[in-house]
This record gives structure tokens, C-alpha cells and sequence, in this order.
């Protein structure tokens, strides 16, 4: 791997764990206001929200080394031609 893909694949896993986090604590928010409040509607919207973010955080985690190289192909071969 070159070193823009490396700092690619670093954005990446940064962003995906963002996210995830994210996404875990929203679903944490709506389980304790439904917990406080009584209302298991604050519960659904809560993971109803949360999902995706979790979703696309863990996607982003796993597939980061493949988006890096995706991204960022080999700018410094292209450098001596």
C-alpha cells in the first residue's frame, strides 16, 4: 500500500467509527428516556434512527482498506512516466 491509500483507508476507519459510535449512542439516549419516560415508541425511533449509522459504520470499518485502495490508485508510479 502506498502511503495515500494508508491515509485513506486511516479516513475511512475514522469516519466508520464515528458513525458507529454515533449510532450506539442514540440507541443508548432512546433506551434510557424510554426507560425514564415510560414510552417504548421513544425505544423504536430510537434504533429506527440508530440502524443505519450502525449499519454504515460498521461497513465503512470493514471495507476501509478496500475503499482506500480504491480511492487513492498508485499516483507515484504515474510520477516518473
Amino acid at each position: 500500500m502506498t502511503h495515500y491509500q494508508k491515509i485513506a483507508t486511516m479516513a475511512f476507519r475514522v469516519i466508520g467509527s464515528f458513525l458507529l459510535v454515533v449510532g450506539i449512542l442514540a440507541a443508548l439516549i432512546g433506551l434510557i428516556s424510554s426507560i425514564f419516560f415510560f414510552r417504548e415508541i421513544g425505544l423504536l425511533l430510537a434504533v429506527f434512527y440508530s440502524m443505519p449509522l450502525t449499519v454504515f459504520g460498521i461497513g465503512l470499518l470493514s471495507l476501509s482498506k478496500l475503499l482506500g485502495k480504491l480511492v487513492c490508485f498508485d499516483f507515484d508510479r504515474f510520477r516518473d512516466a
